[in-house]
C-alpha cells in the first residue's frame, strides 16, 4: 500500500515531473522502484504504536496515516536517488 501510494505521490510532484522530463522511460522506472523502496523502508519510522494502533481498526486512520507517511518519505527519498 505504501509503495502504491508513493508511486502515486511521486507523479504528481513537481520534482519528479522535472526531473522526468529530462530521462528517459527505462531510467524513469528504475528510479521510481529506488524511491518507492526507500519510501518503504522509512515511512513508517516515524510513526508512533498508538497511531498504528488507530490504523489497525479504523480505515480511515489507516488512508490518513499512510498518507503522512508517504508524504514524509517521499521528498527526502527522491531527493537522495536524483
Amino acid at each position: 500500500v505504501v509503495v502504491q501510494s508513493c508511486k502515486n505521490e511521486l507523479k504528481q510532484s513537481k520534482l519528479w515531473q522535472s526531473a522526468a522530463f529530462f530521462i528517459s522511460t527505462e531510467h524513469q522506472t528504475e528510479l521510481e522502484k529506488e524511491i518507492c523502496s526507500c519510501v518503504g523502508d522509512h515511512a513508517l519510522n516515524h510513526v508512533s504504536a498508538q497511531d498504528l494502533a488507530r490504523a489497525y481498526i479504523n480505515e480511515s486512520a489507516k488512508k490518513s496515516l499512510i498518507q503522512q507517511a508517504v508524504l514524509s518519505s517521499v521528498k527526502g527519498c527522491a531527493e537522495r536517488a536524483l
